[in-house]
């Protein structure tokens, strides 16, 4: 008869429910998966692997001439610091920096200011006045122009250069 409701029947535990308990399962699943998958994209957020801070997002490298502590995961179209320390007492200190750098990196700041600033087909050279009574260190203030995963060699002084890898993220 037209405009009449079919009831479900009334089931063991008391509930007049009609309901697909195998899909229902499945949608349990998926919604536990799901929530597994968030909590491990908010863990690596909070590590550093979203390029916005945390343990996982900086690295050094190491040379006889110095260490290196950069960004190993940034942002495009974002500033990040590059700081060089020294490791001798010298009364100049020459950086530098080899590979795809100037075309995938902005230099916005050099702290402190270089004494000459060469570009070449090595790469880009910056020459520091130093006080020779304690080791100096050097930060660059570098902005990612486009995003990728980018290496370049860095070389302190004149000790072999050192190889940096940065993932750039949109």
């Amino acid at each position: 008869m037209p405009g009449q409701v079919d009831y479900p029947e009334i089931r063991e535990d008391g509930l007049q429910l009609d309901e697909d308990r195998r899909l229902q399962e499945k949608i349990w699943t998926a919604e536990r998966v799901a929530h597994v998958v968030f909590l491990l994209l908010m863990l690596a957020g909070l590590a550093g692997l979203a390029g916005s801070g945390g343990p996982l997002a900086r690295a050094t490298v190491q040379s006889e001439a110095g260490s290196v502590e950069y960004v190993r995961i940034a942002r495009f179209d974002t500033a990040a610091d590059v700081t060089i320390r020294f490791a001798s007492r010298r009364p100049e200190h020459r950086v530098r920096i080899a590979g795809p750098f100037p075309d995938r990196f902005q230099v916005e700041t050099v702290q402190p200011q270089a004494v000459r600033e060469l570009a070449g087909p090595e790469g880009i050279t910056f020459e520091f006045a130093a006080e020779a009574t304690e080791p100096a260190s050097v930060t660059l203030r570098l902005r990612a122009i486009t995003p990728g995963l980018w290496r370049f060699r860095i070389a302190i002084d004149d000790a072999e250069p050192v190889e940096a890898t940065v993932v750039v993220l949109p």
